[in-house]
């Protein structure tokens, strides 16, 4: 983009520490988490989707920042839970990217997963684990003006999910 520096950070709220929580968790319209947009995995489900973010004091967890979000959603109408995450950015075609991010499992005790996507071009599946936060880069080439990343969450769909933190994108070349 010519508005940005090279290596600058692409999306918005890659920490997800906005909005300021004022309780340990809360479950957020997409309206309110800017720059993410959510959806059930379960498109048979109605209810409106929400973004759960919790913040570091919840589990006491050293997230990046303050925030981070939860692939699981409360409110779903059917007993599967789990959400995708997505944001649009643009990109210039052919030029090299970085997406990085942390994750890590809410427990022990309950089955997560994460697919990671951008666009159609490219997934990646993981598996968190529970006992730190993990940092994943991938490399990836623009096909197009704007990008879309998304992370699904794999696991059982029991509100229990993958936590995501610190995501950004940066052209690399």
């Amino acid at each position: 983009s010519p508005y940005l520096q090279p290596g600058e950070n692409l999306l918005i709220n890659g920490s997800f520490e906005n909005p300021v929580l004022t309780e340990p968790w809360s479950a957020l319209l997409n309206d309110l988490v800017p720059g993410w947009h959510a959806r059930w995995v379960d498109t048979t489900c109605t209810e409106p989707v929400r973004i759960e973010l919790q913040n570091k004091d919840l589990f006491s967890l050293s997230p990046d920042q303050s925030q981070y979000a939860e692939l699981d959603g409360n409110g779903a109408c059917t007993p599967d839970a789990r959400i995708t995450l997505n944001q649009a950015f643009a990109t210039t075609p052919n030029h090299i990217y970085r997406l990085t991010f942390w994750m890590r499992a809410r427990d022990a005790e309950h089955k997560m997963g994460l697919k990671v996507g951008v666009d159609q071009s490219y997934s990646a599946d993981f598996v968190p684990a529970a006992d730190g936060w993990q940092v994943v880069a991938l490399n990836f080439e623009a096909t197009a003006q704007a990008t879309t990343i998304s992370f699904t969450e794999t696991g059982d769909g029991d509100t229990f999910g993958t936590l995501l933190d610190a995501v950004e994108v940066r052209e690399i070349t």
